[in-house]
């Protein structure tokens, strides 16, 4: 028999909704998603995966739904108590051009939150993230100017083949990842925006509370107050009180310059102006 059954419920088909996520945090990278995945993690009603940064729906999609949705097997959140939702965050899917498409496919109900930073300070982060895990080796100069020699042909290669893993997209996009309205009109193309959420990160470092009041709200759950609002990036890189040397003083300028049409685009998209340079 079918595991339709003679009543034709689809038990299997029931048993995979109830257990799909119901919020993924999809972006973007260095932009304060590990704290946000931390403080919901902890919240009484919600259930995570054991580890943040899944990558299903960009690097590991052939592993199939059932081996997805057994990441949230569990049904008690934090401290036991019986969660009401759960989600994941793998800031990556933002930025790989397959990954909405495929979450629109396979969760169309699913909630979208996405942290967005200035996208000089992010680039900067992500250049001393890539040399802390010994994976750039030259100047943030360097390699912001070599950037279009290293991608070259890397984006297209892989929105044509959705099995494509670029490892030079994972490490030295650092302007490439900043460029969020190209990846915002793709998430509006897929998800109506009342089931996204935008968030500016810079609110986040400044008043995590409030931020993460309106991530509770927005997923209709109980307001819950933030145990340790340190930053967690920093925390569980064991980087806590690092701070990188300053950026090249003529370089900022020359980076925003070149984020400011695809800033004012994206202020456009999203009907507020973002603040930043």
């Amino acid at each position: 028999m079918s595991l339709a059954g003679r009543s034709g419920v689809d038990w299997l088909g029931r048993r995979r909704r109830h257990r799909r996520p119901d919020f993924l945090i999809i972006g973007a990278a260095r932009c304060g998603t590990t704290s946000l995945f931390h403080y919901l993690a902890r919240h009484p009603q919600v259930v995570v995966p054991g580890r943040k940064e899944l990558h299903f729906f960009d690097r590991h999609y052939e592993r199939g739904l059932d081996w997805y949705l057994q990441c949230f097997a569990r049904t008690d959140g934090a401290g036991g108590s019986p969660a009401s939702i759960r989600g994941e965050a793998t800031p990556s899917y933002v930025f790989y051009p397959h990954a909405v498409p495929r979450i629109s496919a396979d969760v169309p109900d699913v909630k979208l939150i996405a942290l967005l930073r200035n996208p000089v300070d992010r680039a900067y982060s992500q250049y001393w993230h890539m040399v802390r895990l010994g994976h750039e080796s030259l100047s943030f100069e360097d390699a912001v100017a070599r950037e279009p020699e290293r991608l070259a042909g890397e984006l297209e290669r892989t929105e044509v083949d959705a099995g494509y893993t670029s490892e030079a997209l994972v490490r030295h996009s650092y302007l490439a990842r900043g460029v969020y309205a190209d990846q915002i009109e793709r998430v509006f193309r897929h998800f109506p925006p009342g089931r996204v959420k935008i968030l500016k990160s810079e609110d986040l470092y400044t008043d995590a509370q409030q931020v993460f009041d309106e991530v509770t709200g927005f997923l209709g759950i109980p307001r819950s107050a933030i145990v340790d609002p340190r930053n967690m990036t920093a925390v569980t890189e064991g980087t806590l009180g690092w701070r990188p040397p300053p950026m090249p003083g003529a370089l900022r300028p020359r980076l925003a310059a070149f984020f400011r049409p695809h800033n004012d685009r994206l202020y456009a998209l999203l009907g507020r102006d973002l603040a930043w340079e």
